[in-house]
């Protein structure tokens, strides 16, 4: 069992080092729910209540990578337009 949240732990850690857009965590959540459904014991079920959290929250992370993106990269044809530097410092 330890084993197994282990492996899950070591495979985010594998993939946070590289760039957000191309994390995937469906497949370690499945593994991580799946653990939590052969769980025996309070303390195995609260490991892996905490791995579940750990996942959720880089998923959050990637999400938010993604709207920033989105924010940040004009419709193709269109330029992004930004405001002369002296109407910025005049605020």
């Amino acid at each position: 069992f330890q084993k197994d949240l282990d492996e899950v732990d070591l495979a985010i850690s594998g993939m946070i080092v590289h760039d957000p857009k191309t994390w995937s965590f469906d497949e370690l959540h499945t593994r991580a729910e799946g653990a939590l459904a052969t769980a025996r014991t309070a303390p195995e079920r609260g490991r892996t209540r905490a791995l579940l959290n750990k996942i959720a929250r880089f998923e959050e992370l990637k999400d938010r990578n993604d709207k920033v993106l989105i924010v940040q990269i004009p419709p193709p044809g269109q330029a992004r337009s930004v405001p002369p530097r002296d109407s910025i410092l005049s605020r």
